[in-house]
């Protein structure tokens, strides 16, 4: 029988590839396979830094032949397993300040790694072969705030979001341009193949062409519009008057078939946009408004969704941090499915042992699931043998309250 999981686990990237899909936990640095079919994870793997905090170590992962390479948000180091080998090893960054590495964007380029350390401001280019840093590129002073590939370019936002550095990967020379100054910040950022577009603390959108010294601004979002407040003094109710926010208005934006889709952090809306006539829609998404007890609930991470995946340049799949499963929108038929995933007997028996303790967070999806096979063990088991785990024992006396 299949087992009633409640909640799965959040990661900030999927690297899907066939009917598989490669993961890392963002609360617990274990690298996961997930099989897409059977819609369960078959394998884990403890990622070996040590730290004493695992959140969002080495959160973003690429698969490179037989090399997951994981790479490094508040860790210090790129962590490669060998699916062969069933091992890893580490390439160290050069970190001198210490600071947060933050390493979000990443490809592959003529058979090497280029993945840009947001921290450093550096495109860091990998030798994938003999798993060494090739070389290092400074990009913008101060820090990136997101970068894009296009072609044989890279283009990086700059953090203080009014320059934009494109790094040609043949040449390995960087270009910068500055933003016509509007008034505006801005936060995300991707391309059309024609255009960039920009969105900042608001409610307005930017598409900016390479070069020009005008900045188009899409207004018309719908009056429903809002934001919500995730402060322990929130009473679940949306903001809707507000049109300048002190958080950025979207985590995220992306260019994906006619459209260009934005997704909130903590506003209540996905949007979409078309590239050719700029015509604003809301792109509604059942089960996804908010309380106050779903906004309290939040103990780990304030915002809406994570963006795990782009597949075949229609379905976005997201993490929906309200629901703990996969909202998959198909952007050609503008829909959505609910996809909940889960964990094989096996996989959680391997995620169970790297554990240590009995304390558990509420808020954390993965978890939810590890107490509940302390509580009442492995499908298949003889449910009425005695049991002696603490957990169980805990239950017990509980239920005599």
């Amino acid at each position: 029988m299949e087992r009633d999981y409640r909640a799965f686990t959040w990661s900030d990237n999927w690297h899907v590839e066939g009917d598989k899909a490669w993961l890392v936990s963002g609360m617990h640095n274990i690298l996961l396979c997930l099989d897409l079919k059977m819609k369960e994870c078959e394998s884990a793997v403890s990622i070996p830094e040590e730290s004493s905090s695992k959140f969002r170590l080495t959160s973003y992962c690429i698969k490179c032949g037989d090399n997951i390479f994981c790479l490094p948000d508040t860790g210090k180091a790129i962590w490669i397993y060998n699916i062969r080998e069933n091992g890893f090893s580490k390439i160290i960054l050069d970190n001198p300040q210490n600071v947060r590495l933050a390493v979000y964007d990443f490809w592959m380029h003529d058979h090497k790694l280029f993945v840009v350390s947001n921290g450093l401001g550096q495109i860091i280019e990998i030798d994938i072969i003999n798993k060494k840093v090739k070389d290092t590129y400074t990009l913008c002073e101060g820090g990136i705030r997101k970068s894009i590939k296009v072609g044989t370019d890279i283009y990086s936002l700059s953090n203080a979001g009014n320059e934009v550095c494109q790094f040609d990967l043949i040449k390995k020379t960087v270009t910068s341009y500055i933003l016509p100054n509007i008034g505006r910040k801005f936060f995300t950022f991707c391309y059309d193949n024609e255009k960039f577009w920009l969105s900042g603390y608001g409610k307005e959108l930017y598409v900016w062409k390479k070069g020009e010294t005008t900045i188009k601004t899409i207004n018309g979002f719908p009056k429903e519009f809002g934001v919500y407040n995730f402060s322990k003094e929130t009473n679940g109710e949306t903001d809707c008057v507000k049109d300048e926010y002190e958080l950025p208005a979207f985590l995220y934006s992306v260019s994906v078939g006619e459209h260009v889709w934005f997704i909130p952090f903590q506003t209540n809306k996905i949007v979409y946009v078309d590239k050719k006539s700029y015509e604003l829609n809301v792109f509604e998404t059942e089960g996804e408004t908010e309380t106050k007890q779903s906004l309290l609930g939040r103990t780990v991470l304030a915002s809406k969704y994570l963006l795990e995946y782009i597949h075949e340049n229609r379905y976005i799949g997201l993490f929906s941090i309200k629901n703990n499963y996969i909202l998959e929108i198909d952007t050609w038929e503008k829909k959505t499915e609910i996809k909940k995933y889960t964990f094989s007997n096996s996989c959680m028996h391997e995620i169970q042992k790297m554990f240590s303790g009995n304390i558990f967070c509420e808020g954390d999806g993965l978890y939810h699931e590890v107490y509940r096979t302390v509580l009442f063990g492995q499908e298949g088991e003889d449910r009425h043998k005695e049991i002696s785990d603490v957990g169980l024992k805990i239950y017990e006396e509980m239920l005599k309250i």
